[in-house]
């Protein structure tokens, strides 16, 4: 039998000065928690991506987003749930409120270079490799 898929919208929210991005920590009760990720969620059915990125940012952390820019999509397969995971990754802007943690443990701003600091998801090592590239700037 193959691996169900499931497509999921990320947003890359960067801050206003353009040098860290939003993370979010999964709740201890959730599947992988305690790890840290990009906010973001399961697309709804005929929902696109860019969507589902301005709905599960919203329901998630209480903020407006407007995906501005979608980064490579990475597909990865978490072999202990036998499930393929589509990821569509957007960079977003913040258009109105304050990161709060409504469905998740904990909001964090972090810089690109930080990032592999943290304990995240395996899934999310290439958008890590492309905001590096994206948002670093050059020495």
């Amino acid at each position: 039998m193959a691996a169900s898929v499931i497509h999921v919208g990320v947003g890359i929210v960067v801050s206003r000065d353009r040098d860290k991005v939003l993370v979010c920590l999964r709740r201890e009760k959730d599947y992988w928690g305690g790890w840290w990720e990009f906010p973001g969620g399961k697309c709804e059915p005929n929902e696109t991506p860019g969507a589902c990125v301005v709905r599960e940012l919203r329901e998630e952390v209480g903020i407006v987003v407007e995906p501005t820019q979608p980064l490579a999509s990475i597909q990865h397969h978490y072999a202990d749930r036998d499930r393929l995971v589509h990821l569509h990754p957007f960079l977003c802007d913040l258009i109105c409120g304050t990161p709060t943690p409504i469905e998740v443990a904990q909001c964090a701003w972090h810089r690109p270079s930080e990032l592999r600091q943290i304990r995240f998801l395996p899934a999310n090592g290439p958008i890590i490799d492309e905001l590096e590239a994206l948002l670093t700037p050059p020495k």
